[in-house]
């Protein structure tokens, strides 16, 4: 935006001449687009209300006869110099004519009665001038209406004037649009290059945004920074730190055009979980939805992984805050070294050369505004791989887990501080754990949230909640546990069946498996009725209550009881014939388990935990049939 101050020279006119309806619109125009002539044009209006509200003072009888007298001999009655009386008459007849022009042309001008008021809420530019003041005390720059030090490119602005705008280009013409909505105060600019000095302004490229909200959105673009008096618009943005050593946290809070002017291409090693998928920049090449990139596709297309604080957020709602990875080809960082769901050290810097060569690509949407220097832009805020390593201490969410060190403690949080409570007793080497999920980082430490199924806590309830995995020097405080797992996609023995899914620690069969049908033989199959009606094939809550019908399955040594799923309860006798051999398909990890247990309460984690851990058959038939 440029604010055309030239165009109060018409408001001028218009005290003493009528405007044409080109002027008009010209003047109207420029008030609307101009805070600083919306001042003026607002204490224009106040001087003209005071002036029209001074009182008339009739001259006394002496001062009119002397006014006469001088006026019809040319000589005054008055000892004082009449220099000054000729000041004084002048003076007088000057604000007379003032009060009476001003008032008149307010009053009978539509264009000028229409300007802007005052924005009561905005800093006027005396205030204005004095927050910029560092900035001010000396200039670098020569260009015409230079004011304080000039802006350096990739660093950020900041906006100090409502009412600035965005134009395609460096200079007030027709072929240079004028971007909506117009900035406001607070809102921040990357500044990409300048200054460029066009008609009498200086003009930065700039890639705009709000911090306060997510939208509008703008075009990369050119503003003026600073009025011709010296009144600054815009201004190096002052309170955005920039951590030497920042984690990973710090730098997705970032807006992306902050990191990348805090650390440009300086290399950062970053602890961080890795979330799966491979994102792509979500354009689309047939012509809907945001516009591609072109350029190197490992850069500008589809990326890496991304990087998140911790795994909570990826649990609550699949969409956490993230920091998009890719891989340099000439680095030693490949797609195994980013395994999902792993805290990875990862090591790498935003700004990669070969980012100059990103483009406006294809598929773009209708009237799409992206321009060559935002695409490069996207492909510089891409955080480019050198080297990652997984962390070597982790645990598998949903599966069995074993503590290795005496006195492991387990808190309400993942945090080291008041605010998590301290579970008794500490748990003992070798306690059996069943992983609910996790890492999460907290205080340093790689938390999980896990279930230790034969530990009471003191003074009753199970015992569920955090604990670190390992030390900070890299001691090991909990593993896998190691279950052999038999392959899913073969006849698993009754024996595996009996051993996973039996005993104090019953989680064994969900940890393998989870919610993949298995298969197993019996020799011989109890079946064993209860209720009035234990073939009831309702499958509402039928987990969380009390089983109608289960099997007792028995080969050799081996026993192991199972619930009847009510598909199979419907076509199943309670007085089933004996066979010779049966053949048993089942699953653990039900989905009526979620009707075990209701809420977040330990207790209802527990019921679930119990419900998921029991085998559910869903087909019995002869083994020869």
């Amino acid at each position: 935006m440029i604010h055309d101050h030239d165009a109060l020279e018409l408001a001028s006119a218009a005290i003493d001449f009528g405007l044409t309806p080109a002027e008009a619109d010209r003047l109207s125009e420029a008030v609307a687009d101009c805070p600083v002539c919306a001042e003026r044009a607002a204490a224009y209006r106040r001087e003209m209300r005071l002036l029209a509200d001074l009182p008339a003072i009739e001259p006394s009888s002496a001062v009119r006869r002397r006014v006469m007298h001088a006026a019809v001999t040319g000589r005054t009655v008055d000892t004082r110099t009449p220099m000054l009386l000729l000041a004084a008459a002048l003076l007088l007849g000057a604000l007379l004519a003032v009060a009476a022009v001003v008032g008149g042309v307010f009053n009978n001008q539509p264009h000028l009665a229409e300007l802007p008021p005052i924005d009561s809420t905005t800093p006027g530019p005396s205030s204005l001038v004095a927050a910029a003041t560092p900035a001010a005390t000396s200039s670098s720059s020569s260009e015409p209406g230079a004011s304080g030090l000039a802006l350096q490119p990739d660093t950020i602005a900041e906006v100090v004037s409502n009412n600035v705008r965005i134009r395609s280009q460096p200079r007030v013409a027709d072929d240079s649009i004028k971007y909506e909505p117009l900035l406001k105060t607070g809102d921040r600019l990357f500044v990409i290059a300048g200054p460029v000095a066009v008609q009498d302004y200086e003009w930065y490229q700039v890639a705009a945004w709000r911090p306060s909200a997510a939208s509008p959105a703008w075009p990369v673009g050119w503003v003026v920074r600073a009025d011709h008096d010296g009144t600054p618009w815009v201004r190096t943005a002052t309170g955005i730190g920039c951590p030497a050593a920042p984690s990973v946290d710090v730098v997705i809070d970032m807006h992306p055009y902050e990191a990348l002017a805090c650390y440009g291409d300086q290399r950062l090693a970053l602890r961080a979980y890795v979330a799966g998928g491979l994102p792509t920049d979500g354009c689309a090449a047939g012509g809907a939805g945001p516009p591609c990139v072109t350029g190197p596709a490992w850069l500008a297309g589809t990326g890496g992984r991304t990087a998140s604080v911790d795994a909570t957020p990826v649990v609550a709602s699949g969409a956490p805050a993230a920091l998009r990875l890719a891989f340099d080809p000439d680095g030693a960082a490949a797609a195994a070294d980013l395994p999902a769901g792993r805290m990875v050290v990862i090591e790498g810097a935003f700004d990669h050369p070969r980012a100059s060569a990103c483009a406006a690509g294809g598929g773009r949407s209708t009237g799409s505004l992206l321009t060559d220097e935002e695409a490069v832009l996207r492909c510089r805020t891409r955080f480019v791989l050198s080297r990652a390593t997984p962390e070597k201490n982790f645990l598998v969410p949903q599966t069995a887990a074993v503590t290795t060190t005496a006195g492991l403690r387990v808190r309400s949080l993942p945090v080291v501080d008041d605010s998590s409570q301290r579970y008794e007793p500490l748990l003992a080497s070798g306690t059996r754990l069943f992983v609910l999920r996790g890492p999460v980082l907290g205080s340093g430490y790689d938390w999980y949230e896990v279930i230790a199924p034969t530990v009471t806590q003191q003074g009753g309830g199970p015992m569920i909640g955090w604990i670190a995995v390992a030390a900070r020097n890299g001691e090991t405080w909990a593993v896998q546990a190691g279950l052999s797992c038999p392959p899913a996609d073969r006849p698993v023995t009754l024996a595996d069946v009996g051993r996973l899914s039996s005993g104090a620690v019953a989680d064994g069969g969900l940890s393998c498996f989870g919610a993949r049908t298995i298969t197993t033989t019996a020799a011989f199959v109890q079946v064993g009725c209860a209720g009035a009606d234990p073939r009831s094939t309702d499958v509402v809550s039928w987990l969380a209550s009390p089983a109608r019908m289960t099997l007792l399955l028995t080969d050799g040594s081996a026993t192991v009881t199972a619930r009847v799923h009510p598909e199979l309860a419907g076509r199943t006798a309670c007085d089933i014939a004996p066979e010779a051999r049966w053949m048993v398909d089942g699953h653990f990890d039900d989905r009526a388990s979620a009707s075990c247990g209701g809420g977040d309460d330990p207790a209802a984690v527990i019921a679930r935990y119990r419900c998921r851990s029991t085998f559910i058959v869903t087909d019995l038939r002869p083994a020869g049939g």
